[in-house]
C-alpha cells in the first residue's frame, strides 16, 4: 500500500505525490538532453522512446516505495537514482546523483548561515527564515504613505 505521506528532510511530513517523483525523473532526463542540445524547452515533451523509460522508471520507483515501504524523501530519491542507473541510463543517474549533491551542499550551506532558531508558539524549533518576516513586514505597511526618506531623517546621534 502505497504511503500518504511522506518524511521531508526536515522531519516534516508531505504528501506522497508520485507525480513529484515523475517531475524529477523528467529533470534529469531533460538536463541529460540538453546537455547534448541546448534550447530544449524545460516541460517540453522529449522523445517517445524517453518518455516511455521516464514512466516506467517512474512506476518501478512507485512500486518499490510500495513494496519496501518506504516513508524518507532521501530513501524515494535512492530508488529513482538506482532505477535510473538499472535501466540503463547511467549518465542520466550520474547528472540526478550531481543534483542532489549540489542540494545537499547548499543545504548545508544554509544551516550553517541561519543558526538562529525561532521556537513557535507550538513550541517547535525552526531554523530562522527572512522570507515570512519580510512577508509580515510588507502586510503590516501595505497602504502606508513614506513620509520620509532614510536620507531625509535627522540623525539623533550627534
Amino acid at each position: 500500500m502505497l504511503p500518504t505521506n511522506i518524511i521531508k528532510r526536515n522531519g516534516k511530513s508531505a504528501p506522497f505525490e508520485p507525480s513529484r517523483i515523475r517531475k524529477a525523473i523528467y529533470g534529469a532526463f531533460w538536463e541529460f538532453e540538453n546537455n547534448k542540445t541546448p534550447g530544449i524547452p524545460k516541460g517540453s515533451p522529449l522523445s517517445p522512446e524517453l518518455e516511455s523509460a521516464i514512466d516506467k522508471i517512474t512506476e518501478a520507483v512507485v512500486e518499490n516505495v510500495d513494496r519496501k515501504n518506504l516513508t524518507k524523501v532521501e530513501e524515494i530519491e535512492s530508488q529513482v537514482e538506482d532505477m535510473i542507473w538499472n535501466n540503463g541510463y547511467k549518465d542520466v543517474s550520474k547528472l540526478y546523483i550531481g543534483y542532489r549533491t549540489l542540494h545537499q551542499k547548499k543545504r548545508e550551506e544554509s544551516e550553517r548561515m541561519y543558526k538562529i532558531t525561532v521556537v513557535k508558539s507550538s513550541g517547535e524549533k525552526v531554523p530562522f527564515q527572512i522570507e515570512p518576516l519580510e512577508r509580515a513586514i510588507a502586510a503590516a505597511c501595505a497602504g502606508l504613505k513614506l513620509l520620509h526618506s532614510q536620507k531625509s531623517r535627522p540623525n539623533r546621534l550627534t
